[in-house]
């Protein structure tokens, strides 16, 4: 069997998964083979042709998806907020972060705040709720 066909095959085999699951195989994937992504380094401008190149065998939709709930998260925010260079896959300087972008990404983390204040006060009478269930639990 050429490599090609595996290649098809394997295609074909993800293809049949859902979309939540492939979303979670090109995380793995992608997490895995690119430290620049688990550091949570700014990413160069074109990074999804690049990945989507990369990951062949999955479908270039999903891959925009996880690509772009990577660069939803606040910890890739923070660092774009900080300025400085992007970086390609290869973890190589390949950019610079504009002024414009800093400051979207400071408005993004500021618009976050007051939703974490909120799940975190949601969060504290449940957290102080359990304890007392599990003592009624162990007294019985």
């Amino acid at each position: 069997m050429s490599s090609s066909s595996l290649g098809d095959a394997l295609q074909k085999a993800i293809g049949t998964q859902s979309k939540r699951k492939q979303l979670e195989m090109i995380n793995e994937e992608m997490y895995r083979r690119f430290s620049v992504l688990r550091e949570n380094r700014p990413l160069a401008i074109g990074t999804l042709d690049t990945l989507v190149a990369a990951l062949p065998h999955f479908d270039a939709v999903v891959v925009k998806r996880a690509l772009s709930q990577h660069c939803a998260r606040l910890t890739y925010q923070k660092q774009l907020a900080r300025g400085g260079k992007r970086f390609n896959l290869k973890g190589k300087p390949d950019g610079e972060i504009t002024e414009s972008e800093k400051q979207n990404a400071a408005s993004i983390i500021q618009a976050a705040k007051p939703q974490a204040k909120v799940k975190a006060a949601a969060a504290a009478p449940a957290a102080e709720a359990t304890p007392a269930v599990q003592g009624d639990a162990e007294q019985a």
